[in-house]
């Protein structure tokens, strides 16, 4: 189960110029989340997982659990991408 506790905030400016695309993680688990108005497709799944790669090269990250939340709708392609890479996509209301 997640703990959500201890969650520390990653700074993304530097990364990415998207404003809506958030990251949070703890000894145990790498979070990210989506907040924008637009459907999530599959292009934005591929740019997800670059960011991720990127953020775990660069910090030297080993955290296994990985979390993708959303508020609106996830294209189904950018879904199977995303869990064939081991994410685990939940959605909040």
């Amino acid at each position: 189960m997640l703990n959500f506790t201890n969650m520390n905030y990653i700074d993304l400016k530097a990364f990415t110029k998207k404003k809506t695309i958030f990251c949070a993680l703890n000894s145990n688990a790498f979070c990210m989340s989506y907040e924008g108005k637009n459907r999530f497709l599959q292009k934005d799944g591929l740019a997800l997982l670059s960011l991720q790669e990127e953020l775990y090269k660069t910090f030297n990250l080993k955290q296994k659990l990985r979390y993708f939340f959303i508020k609106n709708a996830l294209c189904s392609k950018a879904k199977t991408i995303l869990e064939e890479k081991g994410f685990i996509c939940s959605y909040v209301i």
